[in-house]
C-alpha cells in the first residue's frame, strides 16, 4: 500500500484570505498531495485576533475535498503548521509543510517526494543553512518529513519552545530536535545549484523582517543545547562542524563570491 502524501500550511489571520494562489499551484503540481491540512488555530498570538474563515475555505467542494481546515486549540506559531496536522494525519505519511504566501513550481512536491521515499532517516528542503554546526532546512522551500520521526515534536515543544523566542523560528526547532534523533537535514539533488521553488505573492507580517527572527538565529541553537544537554558526543558533531564552516566553509564562499563578482564586473566591460 502506497505511504499517502499530506502537505501541511498553517497561515494568519491578515494572509487567510490569500491563499488561493499557493493552493492552486500545490493542486497544479507535477506530483498533487493526497490532502492540504491548513491547521489553524481560534486566536493568534502574533496578530492577537481571532480568524475568519473565507468562504472558498469553508467549502470542500472547491478543491474538491483535498484542501482541508483544522482548527486547532492551540498556537504554536508557524511550527503549527506541522503540530496542528500530527493529530489528523494517518501514519506512516508523508508529511510537507510549506508556506502560505508563495507559488510553488510543478516540481516542488515531485523533488521532496522522489527524495523523502528513498530516505526515510532525513528529512529534505530545496534549502538548507547552517547555524552553530546545524543544518536547518527552511519551510518556505518545502521541509519535507517522515511521519514516524516526529514522534514526540509536541512534547518537545511544551518542554523547550514554549515561552521563549523559539516560537518565532519553527525551522530551527524542528531541524534540532531532529538532530537529537539523529535525522538528517539535506537537500534533494534536484534541488541543489537550482532557482528558487517558489515565487513570491506576497510579504503581509512577513516572519523574516522580525527583529526577534533574526536573534534567534544567532542565539537559538545555543539557547537549546543549554536547555536540552545532549551528550558530549552530539555538542562535538555541532562543534565540529561548525569550525569547519567557520575555517574552510565560509572563507571559500566569500571567495567563490568575489570571483563571480569580479568576473561579473569584467563581463560588463
Amino acid at each position: 500500500m502506497s505511504i499517502p502524501v499530506i502537505v501541511s500550511i498553517t497561515t494568519l489571520p491578515s494572509r487567510i484570505g490569500r491563499m488561493r494562489p499557493c493552493l492552486d499551484s500545490l493542486l497544479a503540481g507535477d506530483v498533487v498531495p493526497d490532502k492540504i491540512f491548513l491547521p489553524v488555530p481560534k486566536f493568534s498570538r502574533r496578530e492577537k485576533c481571532a480568524y475568519e474563515i473565507p468562504a472558498f475555505l469553508k467549502n470542500m467542494d472547491v478543491y474538491g475535498g483535498v484542501v482541508e481546515v483544522i482548527e486547532v486549540e492551540d498556537d504554536w506559531g508557524p511550527g503549527t503548521k506541522v503540530l496542528g496536522s500530527l493529530g489528523k494525519i494517518p501514519e506512516p505519511c508523508y508529511l510537507i509543510a510549506a508556506d502560505d504566501d508563495v507559488s510553488y513550481k510543478p516540481h516542488f512536491l515531485a523533488g521532496l517526494l522522489a527524495a523523502q521515499r528513498s530516505d526515510h532517516e532525513a528529512s529534505f528542503s530545496y534549502h538548507t543553512y547552517r547555524a552553530s554546526g546545524l543544518t536547518i532546512g527552511q519551510g518556505c522551500d518545502g521541509f519535507s518529513f517522515y511521519s514516524p520521526n516526529l514522534r514526540g515534536a509536541g512534547d518537545f515543544y511544551k518542554k523547550y519552545v514554549e515561552g521563549t523566542d523559539l516560537f518565532y523560528h519553527d525551522d530551527l526547532w524542528f531541524s534540532f530536535f531532529l538532530f537529537l534523533r539523529r535525522i538528517a537535514v539535506r537537500r534533494p539533488a534536484v534541488g541543489k545549484n537550482a532557482d528558487p521553488i517558489y515565487e513570491i505573492v506576497h510579504q503581509i507580517n512577513s516572519m523574516n523582517v522580525m527583529p526577534v527572527v533574526k536573534k534567534i538565529r544567532r542565539s537559538g541553537v545555543g539557547m537549546l543545547l543549554r536547555a536540552t544537554k545532549p551528550s558530549l558526543e552530539k555538542r562535538f558533531r555541532l562543534k565540529a562542524v561548525d569550525v569547519f564552516d567557520r575555517l574552510i566553509t565560509s572563507p571559500v564562499r566569500r571567495l567563490n563570491r568575489k570571483v563571480t563578482q569580479k568576473k561579473t564586473g569584467l563581463w560588463q566591460r
